[in-house]
Formats: C-alpha cells, structure tokens, sequence
C-alpha cells in the first residue's frame, strides 16, 4: 500500500470516486476557497423561506393585532451574529427572543430607505433563541426570507 503525503485541500477541491479501486485526487483552483472550519464557522444557524399571513399566529404589538412567524436557532455565549429579514411583499419588524421570552433586541428598518430588518448583535447566553417575525402593517403578509449568519 502506497501512502500518500498529506496536503491541505477544502471540501470545493476534493473528487473522490467510489469506483473501485478507492481514489482520492486534488483538483487546483484559481481561486481562492474556504477551509473546513471556515466553512462550518460562516454556515448559517438559520436560514428561512416563509410566508406571513392568516394561516399563522397572530401577536398583539404596538396597539393591535398583526400576523406573525416564530423561529429558533441555537446560540453560544459570545457570538456575533448577523440576522436578517427580507421581504418584497411586507414592512418586516424582526424580534430576537431569549430562552426566557425576554426581548433583546428589535429592529423594524434597517434605514428610511430599507423597510427590511436587520440585527447585528453578540449573543448573551449558550441557550435556544426564538425570532418572531412580523409586519409593521397590521394586515401586512406575504413571502419572506429570514436568514442567522455567525460573523468572524
């Protein structure tokens, strides 16, 4: 058995064919590629495509009533995270939730110009975090997209 020298390659370069015999070859790149921990570190904790309306829960906030989606994600004392919610169809208001049901954070415009939510936050506590969207509209619905990114 021949042994082969160890190279450092990313999970983009590695072709392994099941065909026997075994083989395993490096295919060179121009570009520049991830490592594995880079990888696993920037993956997203959560990434939603949904749709907001009657066939979901309905929260009362600022004065009245609006439909609304409840998501979780697991988080680590210490994490910076980027959370973000889109959508073409609605107003977004994003809420990050804690594992006690307090709020710690709320966005509802990411600018005057952007009806979109965006947090940017590090995370206070190893526990499940809930993230309720809603509309600022009160009968604001349609199709989002709601998206966890741990940052470096």
């Amino acid at each position: 058995m021949k042994l082969l020298q160890p190279i450092g390659i990313s999970l983009a370069t590695l072709v392994i064919s099941v065909a026997a015999p075994l083989t395993v070859r490096y295919v060179p790149q121009s570009v520049p590629t991830l490592s594995l921990a880079q990888a696993v570190a920037s993956a997203p904790l959560l990434q939603v495509q949904d749709r907001l309306g009657p066939h979901k829960q309905v929260v009362e906030f600022d004065e009245g009533n609006r439909f609304a989606s409840a998501h979780h994600f697991n988080g680590t004392a210490g994490q910076a995270v980027s959370i973000t919610l889109e959508s073409d169809d609605f107003d977004t208001i994003l809420m990050l939730i804690n594992a006690k049901g307090e709020r710690i954070a709320f966005n509802d415009d990411i600018s005057p110009t952007n009806t979109n939510s965006r947090i940017d936050t590090t995370l206070p506590a190893t526990e499940r975090y809930m993230l309720l969207v809603t509309s600022f509209e009160f009968e604001g619905q349609g199709d989002y997209r709601l998206a966890v990114v741990p940052q470096r």
